[in-house]
């Protein structure tokens, strides 16, 4: 029986949380049985896809996508050697990385220089990185996203960020490799896979997903957020929308 567009938020949130607490207590066939529960009962479409807020069930979901589907995506990576120069031009002042705080980070650090979130531009960084900026700003499938971020995101050597869903499936997020040393690896769903300097990786964050860094230097991508591209924008979307994020 096909699902309603839209589930109900509630549930999922109550589903949430009663998996992780079964997560941390280690029971795997409890953990099991309340996902196929979930299951069952519509508040998901598979156990891997476990998104708390927005979620249509009428959109492809993959865990991964093909970057080349994606103008935005082959746009960051033609902008990649620019990029990077101005990552290296940030990574000369040490503190403009800010420690991003989430119960993820199961050991490790993870910091951040935030571009945009929300539509919201944030004028000192971009303006330190006119180049990235630009490209954001240029498209369509990510200047308009205003349930996303644009942000250098970098993982320390040792860090591991927990199995997670992201909170909505309206979004797809892309990751630009820049600064990628051996030993690094991201799974979502039953699927692993490393990222490539210069590449992107585009992929469902509704999806569980989790990060090993196992290398011994510094993990920078620059993480963009995207639309699915079969969302129905004004159906779905802009009904959504508070005055504040319609003139976002």
């Amino acid at each position: 029986k096909p699902l309603p567009p839209t589930a109900d938020a509630f549930r999922r949130e109550v589903y949430t949380h009663w998996l992780d607490a079964l997560r941390k207590l280690g029971d795997g066939n409890l953990l099991e049985d309340a996902v196929q529960q979930a299951i069952r009962g519509g508040v998901w479409r598979t156990r891997w896809q476990r998104p708390l807020g927005q979620f249509d069930s009428s959109l492809t979901c993959r865990p991964f996508w093909d970057a080349s589907e994606f103008p935005a995506a082959r746009a960051l990576e033609a902008s990649a050697p620019l990029i990077m120069k101005e990552l290296h031009s940030l990574l000369s002042h040490p503190t403009v990385f800010n420690v991003y705080q989430s119960r993820v980070v199961n050991k490790g650090a993870w910091s951040d220089v935030q571009l945009y979130a929300g539509c919201r531009k944030d004028v000192t960084h971009c303006e330190a990185c006119p180049t990235t900026a630009a490209v954001i700003a240029s498209q369509p499938s990510l200047n308009s996203v205003v349930f996303g971020s644009h942000f250098f995101s970098r993982l320390m050597p040792g860090t591991h960020l927990a199995s997670h869903c992201g909170p909505s499936n309206f979004r797809l997020r892309c990751h630009l490799g820049l600064v990628i040393p051996d030993g690094c690896h991201i799974r979502v769903g039953d699927s692993v896979r490393q990222w490539q300097a210069g590449r992107c990786l585009v992929f469902d964050d509704s999806f569980e997903h989790e990060v090993w860094h196992e290398g011994s230097k510094d993990r920078i991508v620059l993480i963009t957020d995207l639309w699915h591209p079969e969302l129905d924008l004004e159906r779905v979307v802009v009904p959504l929308l508070s005055a504040d994020q319609r003139h976002a």
